[in-house]
Protein backbone atom coordinates (compact mmCIF):
# COMPACT_ATOMS: atom_id res chain seq x y z
CA UNK A 1 0.00 0.00 0.00
CA UNK A 2 1.66 3.29 -0.86
CA UNK A 3 2.30 5.96 1.77
CA UNK A 4 -0.02 8.75 0.57
CA UNK A 5 -3.05 6.14 0.83
CA UNK A 6 -1.72 5.12 4.08
CA UNK A 7 -1.98 8.79 4.96
CA UNK A 8 -5.30 9.05 3.26
CA UNK A 9 -6.80 6.36 5.33
CA UNK A 10 -5.58 7.56 8.83
CA UNK A 11 -6.86 10.98 8.14
CA UNK A 12 -10.42 9.36 7.37
CA UNK A 13 -10.13 7.68 10.64
CA UNK A 14 -8.76 11.00 12.88
CA UNK A 15 -11.88 12.83 10.76
CA UNK A 16 -14.28 9.79 12.15
CA UNK A 17 -12.80 9.52 15.49
CA UNK A 18 -12.17 13.09 16.50
CA UNK A 19 -15.48 14.80 15.08
CA UNK A 20 -17.21 13.69 18.23
CA UNK A 21 -15.95 16.53 20.06
CA UNK A 22 -16.69 19.46 17.62
CA UNK A 23 -20.51 19.35 18.62
CA UNK A 24 -22.44 19.12 21.91
CA UNK A 25 -23.09 15.48 22.21
CA UNK A 26 -24.69 14.00 25.36
CA UNK A 27 -22.42 10.81 26.27
CA UNK A 28 -23.80 7.51 27.35
CA UNK A 29 -21.31 4.83 28.76
CA UNK A 30 -21.67 1.40 28.42
CA UNK A 31 -20.79 -0.83 31.12
CA UNK A 32 -22.82 -3.90 30.87
CA UNK A 33 -25.67 -5.07 29.22
CA UNK A 34 -27.56 -2.28 27.87
CA UNK A 35 -31.40 -1.93 26.26
CA UNK A 36 -32.81 1.18 25.29
CA UNK A 37 -36.50 2.08 25.89
CA UNK A 38 -37.17 4.86 23.83
CA UNK A 39 -35.10 6.84 21.19
CA UNK A 40 -32.04 8.66 21.86
CA UNK A 41 -31.17 11.90 20.43
CA UNK A 42 -27.60 14.07 20.37
CA UNK A 43 -26.18 11.10 21.88
CA UNK A 44 -23.15 8.92 21.41
CA UNK A 45 -22.60 6.05 23.47
CA UNK A 46 -19.24 4.47 24.23
CA UNK A 47 -18.53 1.03 25.10
CA UNK A 48 -16.45 0.99 28.25
CA UNK A 49 -15.94 -3.09 28.76
CA UNK A 50 -15.09 -6.10 27.10
CA UNK A 51 -17.40 -9.10 27.17
CA UNK A 52 -15.89 -12.82 27.03
CA UNK A 53 -16.35 -15.16 24.20
CA UNK A 54 -18.98 -16.53 25.87
CA UNK A 55 -21.20 -13.54 27.48
CA UNK A 56 -20.47 -10.55 25.28
CA UNK A 57 -21.54 -6.88 26.06
CA UNK A 58 -24.05 -6.04 24.12
CA UNK A 59 -26.25 -3.03 23.26
CA UNK A 60 -29.83 -3.55 22.60
CA UNK A 61 -31.30 -0.63 20.75
CA UNK A 62 -34.75 -2.68 20.56
CA UNK A 63 -35.95 -1.25 17.89
CA UNK A 64 -35.45 2.46 18.50
CA UNK A 65 -33.61 5.26 17.08
CA UNK A 66 -30.35 6.49 18.05
CA UNK A 67 -30.67 10.14 16.20
CA UNK A 68 -27.60 12.01 15.77
CA UNK A 69 -27.56 15.83 15.05
CA UNK A 70 -26.98 15.73 11.51
CA UNK A 71 -25.25 13.93 8.59
CA UNK A 72 -21.15 14.77 8.83
CA UNK A 73 -20.81 15.17 12.39
CA UNK A 74 -20.14 12.66 15.14
CA UNK A 75 -20.22 8.89 16.13
CA UNK A 76 -23.20 6.79 17.23
CA UNK A 77 -21.53 4.46 18.97
CA UNK A 78 -17.82 4.15 19.70
CA UNK A 79 -16.27 0.49 20.68
CA UNK A 80 -12.04 1.07 21.00
CA UNK A 81 -10.05 -1.60 22.37
CA UNK A 82 -12.59 -3.44 23.54
CA UNK A 83 -13.36 -7.19 22.96
CA UNK A 84 -16.46 -9.42 22.74
CA UNK A 85 -19.18 -6.25 21.64
CA UNK A 86 -22.46 -6.54 20.50
CA UNK A 87 -24.52 -3.96 18.89
CA UNK A 88 -28.34 -5.53 17.99
CA UNK A 89 -31.49 -4.22 16.64
CA UNK A 90 -32.38 -0.56 15.82
CA UNK A 91 -31.59 1.84 13.72
CA UNK A 92 -28.40 4.57 14.13
CA UNK A 93 -28.83 7.97 11.53
CA UNK A 94 -27.38 11.36 11.46
CA UNK A 95 -23.47 11.10 12.56
CA UNK A 96 -20.51 11.29 10.65
CA UNK A 97 -20.04 7.27 11.87
CA UNK A 98 -22.65 5.30 12.78
CA UNK A 99 -20.36 2.72 14.98
CA UNK A 100 -16.63 3.01 15.28
CA UNK A 101 -14.66 0.20 16.05
CA UNK A 102 -11.06 0.81 16.96
CA UNK A 103 -8.49 -2.08 17.56
CA UNK A 104 -10.01 -5.01 20.08
CA UNK A 105 -11.86 -7.86 18.02
CA UNK A 106 -14.44 -10.51 18.25
CA UNK A 107 -17.14 -7.67 17.78
CA UNK A 108 -21.16 -7.93 16.35
CA UNK A 109 -23.25 -5.80 14.83
CA UNK A 110 -26.57 -7.62 14.14
CA UNK A 111 -29.85 -6.31 12.64
CA UNK A 112 -28.91 -2.55 12.83
CA UNK A 113 -29.86 0.06 10.07
CA UNK A 114 -27.77 3.29 9.52
CA UNK A 115 -29.03 6.32 7.79
CA UNK A 116 -28.02 9.85 7.18
CA UNK A 117 -24.20 8.44 7.87
CA UNK A 118 -20.81 9.48 5.92
CA UNK A 119 -19.69 6.46 7.52
CA UNK A 120 -21.88 3.15 8.32
CA UNK A 121 -19.22 0.93 10.11
CA UNK A 122 -15.81 2.30 10.29
CA UNK A 123 -13.26 -0.69 11.29
CA UNK A 124 -9.75 0.03 11.95
CA UNK A 125 -7.37 -2.82 13.43
CA UNK A 126 -10.22 -4.45 15.08
CA UNK A 127 -10.13 -8.02 14.32
CA UNK A 128 -13.54 -10.94 13.69
CA UNK A 129 -16.20 -8.60 12.80
CA UNK A 130 -18.96 -10.13 12.18
CA UNK A 131 -21.40 -7.83 10.40
CA UNK A 132 -25.02 -9.87 9.50
CA UNK A 133 -28.49 -8.50 8.57
CA UNK A 134 -27.35 -4.61 8.49
CA UNK A 135 -28.95 -2.10 5.62
CA UNK A 136 -26.30 0.93 5.67
CA UNK A 137 -27.64 3.63 3.23
CA UNK A 138 -24.21 5.69 3.34
CA UNK A 139 -22.73 9.11 1.58
CA UNK A 140 -18.62 8.03 1.35
CA UNK A 141 -18.69 4.20 2.70
CA UNK A 142 -21.05 1.53 3.64
CA UNK A 143 -18.39 -0.53 5.85
CA UNK A 144 -14.76 0.54 5.64
CA UNK A 145 -12.37 -2.59 6.91
CA UNK A 146 -8.68 -1.58 7.86
CA UNK A 147 -5.90 -4.22 8.84
CA UNK A 148 -9.25 -6.08 10.15
CA UNK A 149 -8.42 -10.08 9.46
CA UNK A 150 -11.17 -12.46 9.69
CA UNK A 151 -14.02 -10.16 9.15
CA UNK A 152 -17.99 -11.53 8.06
CA UNK A 153 -20.17 -9.68 6.25
CA UNK A 154 -23.34 -11.54 5.70
CA UNK A 155 -26.58 -9.93 4.48
CA UNK A 156 -26.35 -6.75 4.08
CA UNK A 157 -27.47 -3.98 1.62
CA UNK A 158 -24.50 -1.29 1.42
CA UNK A 159 -26.23 1.12 -0.99
CA UNK A 160 -25.88 5.04 -2.38
CA UNK A 161 -22.39 5.63 -1.01
CA UNK A 162 -19.12 6.06 -2.90
CA UNK A 163 -17.72 2.44 -1.76
CA UNK A 164 -20.30 -0.08 -0.70
CA UNK A 165 -17.57 -2.24 0.75
CA UNK A 166 -14.11 -0.79 0.95
CA UNK A 167 -11.34 -3.34 2.17
CA UNK A 168 -7.51 -3.03 2.47
CA UNK A 169 -5.13 -4.68 4.56
CA UNK A 170 -7.49 -7.91 4.94
CA UNK A 171 -7.11 -11.66 5.01
CA UNK A 172 -9.86 -13.75 5.61
CA UNK A 173 -12.64 -12.03 4.37
CA UNK A 174 -15.99 -13.68 3.97
CA UNK A 175 -18.82 -11.99 2.18
CA UNK A 176 -21.91 -13.40 1.90
CA UNK A 177 -25.46 -13.07 0.41
CA UNK A 178 -24.82 -9.17 0.48
CA UNK A 179 -25.71 -6.34 -2.04
CA UNK A 180 -23.45 -3.35 -2.87
CA UNK A 181 -25.71 -1.49 -5.29
CA UNK A 182 -26.47 2.05 -6.19
CA UNK A 183 -22.75 3.63 -5.26
CA UNK A 184 -23.18 5.71 -8.54
CA UNK A 185 -19.76 7.45 -7.83
CA UNK A 186 -17.66 4.49 -6.74
CA UNK A 187 -17.29 1.20 -6.38
CA UNK A 188 -19.83 -1.74 -4.61
CA UNK A 189 -16.69 -3.51 -3.64
CA UNK A 190 -13.29 -2.20 -3.62
CA UNK A 191 -10.18 -4.61 -2.29
CA UNK A 192 -6.79 -3.45 -2.11
CA UNK A 193 -4.17 -5.88 -0.34
CA UNK A 194 -7.06 -8.47 0.22
CA UNK A 195 -5.56 -12.15 0.48
CA UNK A 196 -7.74 -14.52 1.42
CA UNK A 197 -10.91 -13.78 0.26
CA UNK A 198 -14.55 -15.40 -0.52
CA UNK A 199 -17.13 -13.89 -2.04
CA UNK A 200 -20.33 -15.26 -2.72
CA UNK A 201 -24.16 -15.17 -3.44
CA UNK A 202 -23.17 -11.52 -3.82
CA UNK A 203 -24.62 -8.44 -6.02
CA UNK A 204 -22.72 -5.41 -7.15
CA UNK A 205 -24.96 -3.61 -9.32
CA UNK A 206 -25.30 -0.06 -10.23
CA UNK A 207 -22.29 1.33 -9.45
CA UNK A 208 -19.71 3.10 -11.32
CA UNK A 209 -17.87 -0.32 -10.88
CA UNK A 210 -18.95 -3.29 -9.80
CA UNK A 211 -15.91 -4.79 -8.09
CA UNK A 212 -12.08 -3.42 -8.36
CA UNK A 213 -9.44 -5.08 -6.81
CA UNK A 214 -5.58 -3.89 -6.62
CA UNK A 215 -2.73 -6.34 -4.69
CA UNK A 216 -4.94 -8.45 -4.19
CA UNK A 217 -3.18 -12.47 -4.63
CA UNK A 218 -3.78 -16.09 -3.89
CA UNK A 219 -7.06 -16.32 -2.72
CA UNK A 220 -9.84 -14.23 -3.56
CA UNK A 221 -12.35 -17.13 -4.60
CA UNK A 222 -15.64 -15.88 -5.90
CA UNK A 223 -18.37 -18.63 -6.54
CA UNK A 224 -21.99 -19.86 -5.46
CA UNK A 225 -22.56 -22.62 -2.94
CA UNK A 226 -25.14 -24.77 -3.79
CA UNK A 227 -25.22 -26.52 -0.36
CA UNK A 228 -26.05 -23.22 1.77
CA UNK A 229 -28.96 -22.32 -1.22
CA UNK A 230 -26.35 -19.12 -2.02
CA UNK A 231 -26.40 -18.68 -5.79
CA UNK A 232 -24.38 -17.02 -8.51
CA UNK A 233 -22.41 -13.55 -7.74
CA UNK A 234 -23.78 -10.52 -10.03
CA UNK A 235 -21.41 -7.80 -11.13
CA UNK A 236 -24.15 -6.10 -13.85
CA UNK A 237 -25.58 -3.24 -14.75
CA UNK A 238 -23.07 -0.95 -13.66
CA UNK A 239 -22.07 2.36 -15.44
CA UNK A 240 -18.21 1.76 -16.23
CA UNK A 241 -16.87 -1.94 -15.27
CA UNK A 242 -18.30 -5.29 -13.85
CA UNK A 243 -14.68 -6.08 -12.84
CA UNK A 244 -11.43 -4.11 -12.19
CA UNK A 245 -8.56 -6.27 -12.29
CA UNK A 246 -5.99 -3.12 -11.71
CA UNK A 247 -2.24 -4.22 -11.47
CA UNK A 248 -0.33 -7.43 -12.25
CA UNK A 249 -0.06 -7.85 -8.91
CA UNK A 250 -3.35 -9.75 -8.86
CA UNK A 251 -2.70 -12.75 -9.25
CA UNK A 252 -4.37 -16.51 -8.69
CA UNK A 253 -7.84 -15.95 -8.30
CA UNK A 254 -10.48 -18.00 -8.86
CA UNK A 255 -14.01 -16.84 -10.32
CA UNK A 256 -16.68 -19.32 -10.58
CA UNK A 257 -20.02 -18.62 -11.85
CA UNK A 258 -20.45 -15.03 -11.99
CA UNK A 259 -22.40 -12.97 -14.25
CA UNK A 260 -21.02 -10.20 -15.48
CA UNK A 261 -22.71 -8.87 -18.49
CA UNK A 262 -24.73 -5.76 -19.23
CA UNK A 263 -21.90 -3.15 -17.48
CA UNK A 264 -22.08 0.36 -19.67
CA UNK A 265 -18.57 0.15 -20.24
CA UNK A 266 -16.42 -3.22 -20.36
CA UNK A 267 -17.38 -6.29 -18.15
CA UNK A 268 -13.85 -7.63 -17.37
CA UNK A 269 -10.41 -5.82 -17.21
CA UNK A 270 -8.32 -7.73 -16.10
CA UNK A 271 -4.94 -6.76 -16.27
CA UNK A 272 -3.06 -9.64 -13.67
CA UNK A 273 -2.45 -12.84 -14.43
CA UNK A 274 -2.84 -16.54 -13.89
CA UNK A 275 -6.87 -15.50 -12.52
CA UNK A 276 -9.20 -18.09 -13.64
CA UNK A 277 -12.95 -17.70 -14.94
CA UNK A 278 -15.30 -20.71 -14.64
CA UNK A 279 -18.82 -21.11 -15.79
CA UNK A 280 -19.22 -17.17 -15.82
CA UNK A 281 -21.09 -15.24 -18.50
CA UNK A 282 -19.64 -12.12 -19.83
Amino acid sequence: MSSLRKMVMSVLFLVSFMAVNLYSLGYVAVNGDTTLQHDVFDTCFVINVSGTSSNYVSLNLNNHIIWGPGQGIGVGVNVIGKTNVQIINGTIRGFNTGILFKAGGNVEVYNVSMNSVNYGIFDSACYSPYINCCTINSGVMGVFLSESNDAQVNNCDLFYGSYGLYVQACSGLIVRKTDCCYNSSGYGMYLNGAPWVEVSGCTFEENTTGVKMENTWGGLFMDYQTDQGVYRTLMKYNSNMGLYIKGANNQYNTFNHCDMRSNTGSNIVDQGSNNTFTNCDY
